[in-house]
Formats: structure tokens, C-alpha cells, sequence
């Protein structure tokens, strides 16, 4: 009984002599979880992006023998991709002048400048491609007309593009908004050697030209 009574009075003083947290420390404290939480949402959202887009891959490949339910597989694959590349690039939006200043400052490390980029164009062009197979499905169900051959092929092909007209439309300003992104990763992934190094060059030597021959 006594023993116990000194083991609860020596674990009482090791907590009595524990110094409090401070408000500085606890606040470090959440902004590292704060940190690390976005970090690590980031790397989720972006794992989950590429891995629907390499199904939505590998299932374009597959056999064309039921268009309509590929398409529509195609459509949600891609839908996901697109909201987890948007969530992602949500998630990566405070590094970003972070990540640039580090690429001008290492220049080894000027692909850092390129994540944000590339989170736009995967976020962008999953989101076009969506579009495009969103507005592709009225299409192909005015063409196989629920599979019953027959009736103005036509009428029913103008209708489904009107009906697509929309979607189509959101699809190229996402590709439109795809190809600037792709001109970014142009601009800040890949030196540009030809025109940092432009200075060093040394312009090329004319070439001699032969005299002519006498001609006797």
C-alpha cells in the first residue's frame, strides 16, 4: 500500500513538474499539423488523380465493342481525375510563390516552379476531357437510337449536338486553359538553353566560298 502510495505521489511531481505549454509553442505546434495535413492531402489528391487517369487510360485502349459504356465509364473516371487534380492544385496554391522563388534561386531545382503548372494542366485537361465525353453522350445516343436501328439519322445526330453544344463548349476553354498551362511547364520546367547561354555562343564563321577555276 505504501509503495503504491509513493509510485501515485512520484507520478503526481513528474506532472507537476512538467512546464506548461506556451501559446508560441502551441501555435507552431498546429501550423506544423496545419502543414503537414495540407502537404499530405496534396500527394492524396494527386495520387488519386493520376491513378484514374491511367484507368481511364488503359480502359481507351480496350475493345470498342460497347462505345456508350465506355464512354460513360470514361466520363466519371475523368470527372475524378479532375476533382482530385482541382483539389490538389487547391492544396499546393500557398507554395506556389514558395516553389518559385526556390526555382529561381537553385536553378537545378527549376522544377519546383513547374508543380503548380502541372497541377493545372492535369486539373484542366481532365476536367476538358469530362466536358468533351459529356457532351459526346448525347451524341452517341442520338446515333444507336437505344439501339433500334431506323428513323432520320440526321435529325437525331443535329439534335444530340445540340444537345452537347454546351459541354463541348466548357471543353475547349479547358483545353484552352490546358495549353497555357502546358506553355508554363514550357517556360519553367525546361531550361531554356539556347537563350540563357545565347550570350556565350560564338557566331558561326562564313563559309569560304570556292574561287572559280580559269578557264582557258
Amino acid at each position: 500500500m505504501a509503495v503504491r502510495d509513493h509510485a501515485d505521489h512520484a507520478d503526481h511531481s513528474e506532472h507537476a513538474q512538467r512546464p506548461p505549454w506556451s501559446p508560441r509553442r502551441r501555435a507552431a505546434t498546429i501550423v506544423a499539423l496545419a502543414v503537414l495535413l495540407d502537404l499530405v492531402l496534396c500527394m492524396g489528391a494527386a495520387a488519386v488523380g493520376g491513378y484514374e487517369l491511367a484507368a481511364a487510360q488503359s480502359e481507351a485502349r480496350g475493345s470498342l465493342t460497347h462505345v456508350d459504356a465506355m464512354a460513360r465509364s470514361l466520363h466519371d473516371k475523368t470527372a475524378v481525375a479532375g476533382a482530385a487534380f482541382g483539389l490538389a492544385r487547391l492544396c499546393w496554391w500557398p507554395w506556389r510563390p514558395l516553389a518559385g522563388l526556390v526555382a529561381l534561386a537553385v536553378p537545378p531545382a527549376r522544377g519546383a516552379g513547374a508543380v503548380g503548372p502541372l497541377l493545372d494542366l492535369a486539373a484542366d485537361g481532365s476536367t476538358g476531357a469530362a466536358h468533351a465525353l459529356d457532351g459526346a453522350a448525347p451524341v452517341l445516343a442520338a446515333v444507336t437510337h437505344g439501339g433500334q436501328p431506323g428513323g432520320d439519322t440526321t435529325a437525331r445526330l443535329l439534335s444530340g449536338l445540340q444537345q452537347g453544344r454546351p459541354a463541348f463548349v466548357s471543353a475547349l476553354d479547358d483545353m484552352a486553359k490546358a495549353e497555357r498551362d502546358r506553355a508554363m511547364i514550357d517556360g519553367r520546367g525546361r531550361p531554356d538553353w539556347t537563350r540563357r547561354h545565347a550570350c556565350c555562343r560564338r557566331p558561326p564563321k562564313p563559309c569560304a566560298r570556292p574561287s572559280p577555276r580559269p578557264t582557258c
